[in-house]
């Protein structure tokens, strides 16, 4: 019969327990990588979004500009020392303009 008080023993414990710990996070880190590959935007969806883009913009009053900006854009970014601007927009509003990958609870409206 084997000693419970045998440091190999409680080294192996440990180690199983720290293998079970990795694995669930490798799992985790799996989903979220997952849930950014469909979150991925390809070239060809942003050009079919904003094919037609600067007609349909002028076709539009100023308020439903200002919504159709807040659907679109994520975020933008000023750095002062070069003087560029950097904008991120949110995947999902464009995969719905460009009519691929529309999740039914994404709604664009404007």
């Amino acid at each position: 019969m084997s000693n419970p008080n045998d440091p190999t023993l409680s080294r192996l414990a440990d180690l199983h327990d720290r293998i079970a710990k990795t694995e669930l996070e490798h799992q985790g880190i799996r989903s979220r990588m997952s849930k950014l590959q469909v979150m991925k935007l390809a070239d060809a969806e942003v050009r079919t979004a904003f094919g037609d883009f600067e007609k349909m913009w002028h076709t539009l009053t100023m308020r439903e500009q200002v919504k159709l900006v807040r659907v679109l854009v994520e975020r933008v970014e000023y750095d002062p020392s070069d003087t560029s601007v950097s904008v991120s927009f949110h995947a999902s509003a464009i995969q719905s303009l460009s009519g691929e990958g529309v999740d039914e609870t994404t709604e664009v409206s404007v």
